[in-house]
């Protein structure tokens, strides 16, 4: 077999077929990752496409281009036929979803500067092939995930609350393996570290609290930080009753933002917003979901093995994040968030860090702003008292971490058609 016959065998076997002597610059294609592959890989001067000649290499082989833009299609596409889909010509041909390569292209935003190198591209080089997703009749990864989340969720709610780590494996689905439920914290824990989603607090740190109450609040941590243990009566987003934390926003006007909002046909009973301003003593280390890496573009071939996890992500953080209506009786929608807290604060390693100390997330009404649930308890505040800084010893858990600056509280009078959310974040 000769060399030419061979090359173009495998270039069929890649998807596309060789076209000879054709260069391409990085301004032709409207898309930032296949733009940084032509610069890295370019080996000619001239662009066949838009005529201009560059006093160094900025084009590159349209086979070449061809080679990557196949390999960056083909992680979640490929041909139905390799992909065992049905074809029946009474029904219209392929029994799942297909897309040629113009489809393809355009869903992910692959723009050329002209109708040659498009019609090069995708009629003479892929033959505008048609494409399915890959195992077209399997769930995604992401949605596996977010369906453990979910079937998490519904069994700590309605099932068991307590002895969940002790059930057996579990099928999801009659083509899954069997699992255990509580798999989906190690799931996400692994997704933390693989993404570095954590961040230190600096010491200094400002961080805004508030109460809603029928009077002012007096200047004092006690009145303002978390309850005492016989005073955490109610149950939040992140913690059960008795087991209080502090929950608190980066900015004073946030807390405004998340915890009142106009009713004209409501009466207010609480009339007063008190607000404070702590500062951390010591070095806090937080996993940090406000925060999340784009989700890579199908031509972004570096970074395409992120998609799945990032895409649950995103799924997940919305949902722990989401807006949760409590009418006064202990709200069954915190269980798996109140678990998951836990989770993080005793269980989760992170490899060369002591201790988790709380986390970021966006807020409920927008995801603009972040709110963050510290582990840190009435003991561990103080007021006016910054000079004493801590150490970050994992031995020293009692230690002060925050400081009410009591010059900061105030209180603001709320309107009477003006009501505070039933989902109490900052009590």
């Amino acid at each position: 077999m000769g060399f030419a016959k061979q090359q173009m065998i495998e270039y069929q076997d890649k998807g596309y077929h060789a076209l000879q002597n054709m260069f391409v610059c990085d301004k032709c294609i409207d898309e930032p990752s296949v733009q940084s592959f032509i610069r890295k890989n370019a080996t000619h001067m001239f662009c066949s496409y838009c005529g201009k000649s560059y006093k160094r290499k900025k084009c590159v082989n349209i086979n070449t281009l061809a080679n990557y833009l196949s390999q960056c299609i083909r992680t979640e596409f490929g041909d139905p036929d390799d992909e065992g889909v049905p074809y029946l010509s009474k029904e219209g041909g392929y029994m799942t979803k297909t897309y040629d390569t113009y489809d393809i292209f355009e869903k992910n935003y692959l723009e050329f500067k002209n109708d040659e190198i498009k019609r090069d591209i995708v009629e003479e080089v892929f033959d505008n092939r048609l494409w399915c997703r890959i195992d077209p009749f399997g769930v995604p990864q992401n949605k596996e995930l977010y369906y453990s989340w979910e079937s998490f969720s519904e069994i700590v709610k309605y099932k068991t609350r307590y002895v969940f780590y002790k059930l057996p494996p579990q099928n999801k689905s009659v083509f899954s393996p069997k699992s255990y439920v509580f798999k989906i914290l190690d799931d996400i824990s692994k997704i933390i570290s693989e993404f570095n989603l954590y961040k230190v607090l600096p010491i200094g740190t400002e961080i805004y609290r508030g109460r809603f109450e029928n009077k002012k609040i007096k200047a004092d941590y006690i009145e303002l930080g978390p309850p005492s243990l016989e005073h955490a009566t109610k149950s939040n987003r992140m913690s059960p009753a008795g087991i209080p934390l502090f929950y608190g926003s980066f900015f004073s006007e946030t807390i405004e933002h998340e915890l009142i909002y106009f009713d004209a046909k409501m009466k207010n009973k609480r009339k007063f917003l008190t607000v404070g301003k702590f500062v951390t003593l010591r070095e806090l280390t937080v996993i940090d979901f406000s925060n999340i890496p784009s989700i890579p573009g199908l031509f972004d071939l570096s970074r395409s093995h992120q998609s799945d996890s990032l895409l649950f992500l995103k799924e997940f953080v919305q949902d722990v994040s989401k807006p949760i209506s409590n009418n006064g009786s202990e709200p069954i929608e915190y269980v798996p968030t109140q678990i998951l807290t836990e989770y993080f604060r005793h269980v989760m390693k992170i490899k060369g860090i002591n201790r988790i100390d709380g986390f970021i997330y966006p807020c409920s009404k927008s995801h603009k702003l972040n709110s963050c649930t510290l582990f840190l308890q009435s003991e561990n505040c103080t007021q006016d008292d910054i000079t004493s800084f801590q150490t970050n010893d994992s031995n020293t858990k009692n230690l002060k971490a925050l400081c009410l600056i009591t010059k900061s509280v105030s209180s603001k009078r709320i309107p009477s058609n003006w009501v505070h959310d039933k989902e109490v974040f900052y009590l």
